[in-house]
């Protein structure tokens, strides 16, 4: 999607190469991206590293597992906080279906910062 707004155009990726593969579609369709031109004041891309170390700490702080396309929510909020009002009620949805203990430790070697 932040490619495509960039382009103006749907744009066709020729792989998905981050872990957040829930986030990842090859293409948007014509309609999807002039709703999302329309309505969305900014889409934020997080690397893989704060994907992951967003979701470490959502594990450690709230005991829940998410999966990297959940957590870019939390890495994506920390990147804009300069954005938010103080008062501002920012709501960030989490899910985890699509993640293993096994894949935690891949991440976690593969992406955390050392």
């Amino acid at each position: 999607m932040a490619q495509a707004i960039a382009a103006g155009r749907p744009v066709e990726l020729p792989a998905i190469t981050s872990i957040a593969k829930t986030l990842g579609a090859p293409s948007v369709s014509e309609t999807t991206l002039i709703y999302a031109q329309r309505y969305l004041e900014s889409v934020t891309v997080v690397p893989d590293s704060e994907a992951v170390d967003a979701l470490v700490f959502i594990l450690e702080r709230l005991k829940v597992m998410t999966e990297p396309a959940a957590s870019c929510t939390l890495a994506a909020a920390d990147r804009l906080k300069g954005n938010f009002r103080s008062d501002a009620k920012v709501v960030l949805i989490f899910c985890g279906g699509n993640t293993g203990v096994r894949d935690l430790c891949r991440y976690v070697e593969d992406f955390q910062k050392k």
